[in-house]
């Protein structure tokens, strides 16, 4: 399930509507999913530069032990290498580097690729070969 997540805020070099910015709030801050929404929003925050949480979904997340995470992210500056990562992304874009055998072919050094393909989240342990 993939939803939209920014509060008219650019993210990543894209400015997203309020109407698509409000179906994630909805969704997140539901009763059956409040306790969820810590990890969710801790993890997504690790795919973009900046983002405003409204109201209702911050009244969420001051009850999930991740609030202070999140908060640090959200009141201190993001990490270079992040940013990097970020615009590295973005400049490959989606199609690349969801191909394997694109990025096998990247110049660049194995460990740097992992951080690129967000793998440190590789929970399910896929192999290298595999999408990111």
């Amino acid at each position: 399930m993939v939803l939209r997540w920014t509060f008219s805020v650019k993210t990543v070099g894209h400015i997203m509507s309020r109407s698509l910015s409000a179906q994630f709030c909805e969704v997140i801050t539901v009763y059956w999913l409040k306790d969820l929404s810590g990890h969710v929003v801790r993890v997504l925050l690790d795919y973009v530069d900046h983002v405003m949480l409204c109201s209702k979904l911050k009244a969420v997340l001051m009850e999930q032990n991740q609030w202070t995470d999140i908060c640090r992210l959200q009141e201190n500056p993001r990490y270079l290498q992040h940013l990097c990562r970020l615009r590295i992304r973005r400049c490959l874009g989606r199609l690349r580097l969801r191909s394997p055998v694109f990025m096998s072919f990247v110049p660049l050094p194995e460990r740097l690729k992992d951080y690129i393909l967000y793998r440190e989240y590789d929970l399910l342990g896929r192999q290298r070969g595999g999408p990111g």
